[in-house]
């Protein structure tokens, strides 16, 4: 039986002999990789951690996109052609305290409007020093959260 089978492998081109080696070593290296799985408390632990800490970055996240949303319903409902809005940059603290949109509107003319707006606490603001106070440091971008 050997011997039939080494007589079929050297029939084998270079590239099928890869092939065939490559899925003799994958098989060998999951086999060893079952028979040697074992976890110790320490790496449960460790895993535990890491589970609870990707839960709490997931929920961190989903409270930062319903902010961005609710500056985006709260922007359209202020605005005298809701469709005309587009938004430049969206930006949320990492605490979702604290919002920073720019974006551009149809003013009462037909013209467009390039402005900026911050939300403290669910509180608007617009001027250049609460933008400067509050925007300038390092946020996370949820522009793509408002466009969908």
């Amino acid at each position: 039986m050997l011997k039939s089978t080494l007589i079929w492998f050297k029939r084998l081109n270079w590239k099928m002999k890869a092939f065939v080696f490559l899925l003799l070593i994958g098989g060998l290296n999951s086999i060893a990789s079952i028979a040697f799985l074992r976890l110790s408390p320490e790496r449960m632990a460790q895993a535990e951690q890491r589970a609870l800490a990707e839960q709490a970055k997931n929920a961190r996240s989903l409270e930062q996109v319903t902010a961005a949303r609710a500056v985006k319903a709260a922007l359209r409902d202020s605005l005298r052609d809701p469709d005309s809005l587009v938004f430049e940059s969206m930006r949320v603290s990492e605490d979702s305290r604290i919002v920073c949109a720019q974006y551009h509107a149809k003013n009462g003319f037909g013209g467009m409007n390039r402005k900026f707006v911050v939300y403290v606490d669910r509180s608007g603001f617009d001027t250049a020093d609460v933008w400067k106070k509050h925007c300038s440091g390092p946020m996370n971008d949820w522009l793509w959260a408002v466009n969908s």
